[in-house]
């Protein structure tokens, strides 16, 4: 367990340059996000290797998912945008903010249906702390992206946002 820890860690620290490398391509940096989401989430959750050997290909699968679903819905939006100031008709706008809520009926479902598969492979404690440390990945990794943004001079993110 210790053994898998040190290597999740050191795996973590090599990461970083990963993410500040100028000129990588999406691909290769979105593959550092990834690795370096499975090293904040094992590291949070305590997963020990049985654990995250069937936690893992549950939640690639959850997250491919929804994200199928949000480009489809990042296309809804954009249709419904294009139609809104084209001035479409009531008709088509109506069909596609219908559609769009489809779209958020089926992301609370697939929520709910691996909400339960979560549960049969992790202990119920870690599958609320799953939940949390989505939150807290998304923050670090934005403040991050902060971080290096400021340091080659750029202008912050989102105006406003307090390093913290």
């Amino acid at each position: 367990m210790i053994r898998y820890l040190l290597i999740t860690s050191f795996f973590c620290l090599g990461l970083f340059p990963a993410l500040q490398a100028q000129g990588e391509d999406l691909p290769a940096r979105g593959e550092a996000i990834d690795a370096f989401r499975i090293a904040f989430f094992t590291k949070r959750l305590s997963l020990t290797a049985e654990e995250a050997q069937r936690f893992w290909p549950e939640y690639h699968a959850y997250t491919d998912e929804l994200e199928s679903l949000r480009a489809e819905s990042r296309a809804k939006q954009q249709q419904m945008r294009d139609l809104y100031f084209a001035n479409g008709s009531e008709a088509e706008i109506e069909r596609l903010s219908d559609d769009f809520i489809g779209l958020k009926r089926r992301e609370y479902e697939i929520a709910e249906r691996y909400h339960a598969r979560f549960k049969q492979v992790l202990p119920i404690r870690k599958v609320v702390m799953l939940y949390k440390a989505e939150q807290d990945f998304k923050r670090e990794l934005l403040q991050e992206l902060q971080r290096r943004r400021q340091q080659q001079g750029g202008r912050p993110i989102r105006p406003g946002i307090r390093n913290r």
